[in-house]
């Protein structure tokens, strides 16, 4: 439990007793084993402002700034309106929860304590999680970038990239989506035919660049496409023209012009990439192994415990899992 004191008595009072009595949640199980959880989130700060026996302090105002990007901060506070707004905000928040408290049945209520209680548990774990890794993290990873770039080259390629020329007949509010399908295939008709997909382009095509570049274009990473477009790409071969093949946007008929595979970098060129891999993969690293430490202790579930939860929210007995199944969860998770 962490305690604090508040430079003025009133907000003292208040702040405490209804954080300790907010957070607290006691499991009540018939003939099974009850604990009381119980977290103190009380804080030392100059008052604010004061309105019906609710007190703002100037840490609740960083709180609340805490959320909005740094850089806002100062257009935020030279605003009357929006300084204005947020001290209602701080206010209602805390006239509602001085209410809330008064009414004893509906505080002391014991799933809404275990929420509350909750709520501050993931708060909590995630602020600590930001610490544990703010202290461990490197201010540079340019050595270790350089390690992986030597160790690990087929990480830094460039991606592969593909050339096409296709026309796309569009389907939506102006064309329906049987017209887009005549039109498409009247072109694919016309290919059949041995017109060339160069000579349709400008009269079929409803590509907004198809006036200025013709429907080509140039090394393009498959990622970037319409997923429809793109699968049907990755089997043709050059100059081999698809089908009709469906996309978000509407109906095209494609030709594969070329593929460039994918190239090794430079380490200037992958600098930045790999710093940025090399930080990614230390943290992912950092977290595996508090995770780790903290989930290697054995795990003791209260005798009928899990029957009492399924049976809360009727789950079939035949649908139990077992203790083992979800030891066994943990352990793989770990």
């Amino acid at each position: 439990m962490i305690r604090a004191t508040m430079l003025r008595s009133i907000c003292e009072r208040s702040i405490v007793v209804m954080c300790v009595m907010l957070l607290t949640a006691t499991a009540v199980a018939q003939n099974a084993e009850r604990i009381t959880r119980e977290l103190n989130a009380s804080h030392e700060s100059e008052l604010f402002a004061r309105q019906g026996g609710a007190e703002v302090t100037q840490a609740d105002f960083d709180a609340y700034l805490s959320r909005i990007p740094e850089e806002d901060h100062h257009g935020l506070l030279i605003s009357p309106d929006r300084v204005g707004k947020i001290l209602t905000n701080l206010m209602l928040a805390r006239m509602l929860a001085e209410e809330a408290r008064q009414d004893t049945e509906f505080f002391e209520d014991t799933d809404r304590q275990a929420r509350l209680y909750q709520s501050v548990v993931v708060f909590l774990a995630e602020e600590f999680r930001a610490h544990y890794l703010s202290e461990r993290m490197l201010d540079d990873y340019t050595q270790q970038a350089r390690e992986l770039f030597l160790t690990e080259p087929n990480r830094f390629r460039t991606p592969e990239t593909v050339d096409f020329t296709h026309i796309l007949v569009e389907s939506g509010r102006e064309r329906g989506e049987t017209r887009a399908m005549q039109r498409i295939l009247e072109v694919y008709d016309r290919l059949k035919d041995g017109a060339t997909l160069d000579s349709l382009v400008e009269e079929y095509s409803d590509d907004p660049e198809a006036e200025s570049n013709g429907g080509q274009y140039e090394n393009v990473d498959p990622a970037a496409l319409d997923d429809n477009v793109a699968e049907t790409l990755a089997i043709l071969q050059p100059g081999q023209i698809s089908e009709p093949v469906r996309s978000e946007f509407g109906w095209h008929i494609v030709r594969l012009d070329g593929k460039k595979e994918p190239q090794k970098l430079e380490w200037e060129k992958a600098k930045a990439q790999a710093r940025q891999i090399a930080r990614s993969d230390h943290r992912a690293r950092l977290i595996d192994s508090l995770y780790r430490r903290l989930l290697d202790r054995p795990l003791e579930v209260a005798p009928g415990a899990l029957e009492r939860l399924m049976d809360r929210y009727d789950v079939d007995r035949d649908d139990y899992p077992s203790i083992q199944e979800i030891s066994e969860r943990i352990s793989e998770e770990s």
